[in-house]
């Protein structure tokens, strides 16, 4: 007998939401333990020419080979959703809210405050709210969980490229598994 850990049902919601909280600790000590890099460096140059290049080879063949619908789904969901979303919510929302009610705390060693919060509760209950949510609670469980992991990214690195980068990955993930 299968156990349903869909991620819009409680039970999967519930193991999802607990896997993205475990996650925080984790990415908080890899972005503590990794010093930063030197944006001029010709390290950090080639990591970006690479990534532009890898951007520039899949908006290609999304032009070229329209019947592959993988490429396209994932550039939408990148730079459609994922960008979107995280300059809205953490961009926008959470910068607001911490310009408005401060960063007092200290979340994993980096300022934070009610903004990383609410924005992270947006964020779920924006997916609830959504088509693709359906009204599932569960669903917002689990988003804003995540939210939270993003928020602090957002917090950490001063900018929405980390978690936009993030969001990216874990949308290509579930593109590419059939769950996106």
């Amino acid at each position: 007998m299968a156990l349903d850990l869909s991620p819009n049902g409680w039970p999967g919601a519930v193991v999802l939401a607990l896997c993205y909280a475990v996650s925080l600790p984790v990415v908080a000590y890899a972005v503590r333990t990794t010093r930063p890099v030197d944006q001029r460096a010709p390290q950090a140059r080639a990591v970006t020419g690479l990534v532009l290049a890898l951007g520039l080879a899949l908006a290609l063949a999304a032009l070229t080979r329209p019947q592959t619908a993988l490429v396209p789904a994932i550039l939408y969901r990148l730079f459609c959703v994922a960008l979107a979303e995280e300059v809205f919510f953490r961009g926008y929302v959470q910068s607001r809210l911490n310009e408005s009610l401060g960063r007092p705390y200290r979340l994993l060693g980096v300022p934070s405050g009610w903004g990383l919060a609410i924005a992270a509760l947006l964020f779920g209950l924006a997916h609830v709210l959504s088509p693709a949510g359906s009204f599932q609670w569960g669903c917002g469980l689990w988003t804003a969980a995540l939210g939270v992991t993003f928020g602090y990214l957002r917090e950490k690195s001063g900018s929405v490229l980390a978690p936009t980068v993030v969001h990216g990955i874990l949308i290509a993930v579930a593109v590419i598994a059939g769950a996106g």
